[in-house]
């Protein structure tokens, strides 16, 4: 049983399907991910800008499973991926991208993929 410091996002790893498909095992994101990355309400969106919390899981899934699929392999080998998205972080005053650095390990023993934010590059502003 994963413990409680992971959010339980197999069912949209499931429906992204890209990579995870292929590992065919439960997907969790640490909280740390989940808090700057993903979660979003309408109280985010009146303080830094319009962004569905759905869309922001769905961003950090499909790159990951994309990053996963386009050499499996190498994550097998290393049960590690590393990549990377840009994102307004939900911290109440961001309105523009950042790059935020994430990692996929896959951890044997528990049979479970972990997503982890490793770092926000913050001076990667989005250009628009």
């Amino acid at each position: 049983m994963p413990d409680q410091n992971l959010v339980d996002v197999s069912p949209a790893a499931a429906e992204v399907g890209y990579g995870f498909n292929i590992l065919r095992a439960p997907v969790f994101l640490t909280h740390g991910l989940w808090d700057i990355c993903v979660q979003w309400d309408e109280q985010d969106t009146l303080a830094q800008d319009f962004q569905e919390q759905d869309a922001r899981l769905w961003d950090v899934l499909f790159v990951c499973g994309m990053a996963i699929e386009s050499d499996p392999q190498s994550f097998l080998n290393t049960m590690t991926k590393r990549f990377s998205i840009l994102v307004i972080p939900r911290d109440g005053k961001s309105k523009t991208s950042v790059r935020a650095n994430l990692v996929a390990t896959g951890n044997i023993e528990r049979g479970i993929l972990v997503i982890n934010l490793v770092d926000l590059d913050a001076e990667l502003a989005e250009q628009g």
